[in-house]
């Protein structure tokens, strides 16, 4: 197939990623793919060395200049069906598809309430059931055009990393090889839980005091920086800011994993967590709060510990089991590893990603292609 991929991350988060390597997958496959960005947009980083066409554009979609440029090189190079990611570029490959006649395939990665660009989708992909419901439930998208396709990672370079890796990375942050290390890794927004976080690592040093907290990312937006404020007020308040080290952004998230002895996800909602399926691939211990699509990767005490949002408590006292009891720790780090080489990479999911982009162009087989935009 002849593809258009759409991504409207500039920088890179867990969607831009999710695009990167399903396209690295899909090229591998033979299909040819061509990759519609934003100026600068850093996943042409991630796609270093791979054969794909990057073409920059703005996605603005008024006047309808830019559209009409697309339009007609979607008609030059025979593009048989587009896939968006990301909300500028759900709003754009939806208008798209009706200037060329050429069916859109969405990939919803966030519960964001936008019927009027959802329901419009030829078909729309799922990372998750809990997402599946919501764009059923608030965007009306109809059950005949979505289907879940859980969210992936890349499995085999997070699995190959070797504790070495781990141990070089704690000695650059002034660790040493027996120190207690949990990390939580993502966006500094409200909605990924680092407040409560904070408030649970002011209890577990009342019993491990030795231990420490790596939070890898950066702020995002107004919103985030006055959260990260927040923050930093919280675990000075608590006493507790020595124990934390902030490292920013790190694009060797790999490495990271190998030197945490247990991942945590304190999110308050998440539709198919991206860090937590690295962690299950790098075969960490992980606590995860039970919501969206967490428990669709994760099982309580089979494969993590999983406890409430919002519950300092019970994540301190998941933490601390992990920490201090490392036979329970190594047996659900190796179930969920092998978890996430069965159902949650790349190789695996592709082709059930690959049957919704033929579904949608077999849908207009036979459909003349009108062009709108002459």
């Amino acid at each position: 197939m002849e593809i258009l991929e759409i991504v409207s991350g500039a920088e890179i988060n867990g969607a831009v990623v999710h695009c990167a390597l399903l396209t690295r997958e899909l090229v591998r496959r033979n299909h040819s793919v061509t990759v519609l960005c934003r100026h600068d947009a850093k996943i042409r980083r991630l796609l270093a060395g791979v054969p794909v066409r990057i073409v920059e554009s703005d996605l603005h979609r008024f006047p309808f200049d830019e559209l009409r440029h697309i339009g007609a090189m979607i008609l030059e190079q025979g593009i048989e069906v587009i896939h968006t990611h990301m909300t500028r570029a759900h709003n754009f490959g939806v208008l798209l598809r009706r200037f060329g006649r050429v069916p859109c395939v969405a990939t919803a990665h966030s519960h964001i309430v936008q019927p009027l660009t959802w329901m419009f989708n030829d078909r729309v992909i799922a990372v998750s059931n809990a997402t599946k419901r919501f764009q059923q439930a608030h965007n009306f998208v109809r059950a005949d055009r979505i289907e879940t396709v859980y969210g992936f990672t890349d499995y085999e370079r997070l699995a190959a990393v070797p504790a070495e890796t781990g141990a070089e990375v704690r000695r650059e942050l002034g660790l040493s090889a027996d120190t207690p290390v949990f990390g939580i890794i993502g966006d500094i927004i409200p909605r990924k839980g680092h407040l409560h976080l904070i408030r649970a690592l002011s209890e577990l040093v009342q019993f491990i005091p030795q231990v420490r907290m790596i939070v890898v990312g950066d702020p995002k937006r107004k919103i985030g920086r006055l959260y990260h404020e927040r923050i930093l007020a919280e675990a000075n308040r608590l006493g507790v800011d020595r124990h934390i080290l902030w490292t920013g952004y790190r694009s060797d998230i790999p490495s990271i994993m190998r030197a945490l002895d247990v991942y945590v996800l304190a999110s308050l909602d998440e539709m198919f967590p991206v860090a937590a399926l690295e962690a299950m691939a790098a075969r960490r211990p992980i606590v995860a709060t039970d919501v969206g699509g967490v428990p669709e990767c994760l099982t309580d005490e089979d494969n993590s510990l999983l406890v409430p949002s919002a519950d300092p408590a019970s994540l301190a006292l998941a933490i601390r089991r992990l920490l201090t009891d490392r036979d329970l720790a190594d047996r659900l780090a190796e179930r969920a590893q092998t978890l996430a080489r069965q159902q949650f990479s790349v190789q695996s999911q592709a082709p059930r990603v690959e049957a919704e982009l033929r579904r949608a162009v077999g849908a207009r087989t036979g459909t003349e292609r009108r062009v709108w935009y002459r």
